[in-house]
């Protein structure tokens, strides 16, 4: 800023974004998070990696490896698990993508490590990779792609866990646990 000031930013991404928020340069001073996808990171800004072995894309495999190079560079992450997402709760998603007022009144998870990860460790009814998005998002992209998904499947085109997520659809149910830990990690 103009008057010296020292400005604080954050960044998250997802998938690739989730290698691009770890391997930007400069500092940001509120962290950076990860979600489905994570190849290490050198940093000293804080981080929070969150994966599930239920992504068919980016196997929780890979992510656990290269959380296990961090920590033998010293370099560790405090690495918890997370239990299932509660599935059959009421639908919370509006446009604006407001925490229903039960979850804005819950305290919001503890995160005292500056190196964090949250882990769905068991693979049935663990999040999809496109879990991680907007309902909406999700939404409208199975409806373009359902036509598509036996083809894809038969020329065994990957189809980004599309027709893992269309049987599971539980976007709203990972949101309720996901959007809390990016609060929690993102100081306001």
């Amino acid at each position: 800023a103009a008057d010296g000031a020292v400005l604080r930013w954050g960044v998250w991404g997802h998938s690739a974004g989730a290698g691009t928020a770890t391997t930007l340069p400069g500092k940001f001073e509120l962290g950076r998070a990860a979600l489905c996808g994570y190849r290490g990171y050198t940093g000293d800004d804080p981080l929070l990696v969150v994966a599930s072995a239920g992504d068919g894309v980016i196997p929780l495999s890979y992510i656990l490896a290269a959380l296990d190079s961090d920590a033998a560079a010293g370099r560790a992450v405090q690495v918890q698990d997370l239990p299932l997402p509660v599935r059959d709760a009421p639908s919370t998603a509006d446009a604006t993508f407001t925490a229903p007022q039960a979850q804005q009144d819950a305290p919001l998870p503890s995160i005292t490590a500056s190196r964090s990860a949250r882990i769905y460790p068991i693979r049935d009814g663990a999040p999809t990779h496109i879990s991680f998005l907007f309902k909406q998002t999700n939404d409208a992209m199975v409806d373009f792609l359902s036509p598509f998904l036996p083809l894809a499947k038969m020329l065994r085109v990957p189809i980004l866990d599309f027709d893992r997520y269309k049987a599971a659809n539980d976007a709203e149910a990972t949101a309720r646990d996901v959007i809390p830990l990016l609060e929690a990690f993102f100081p306001k």
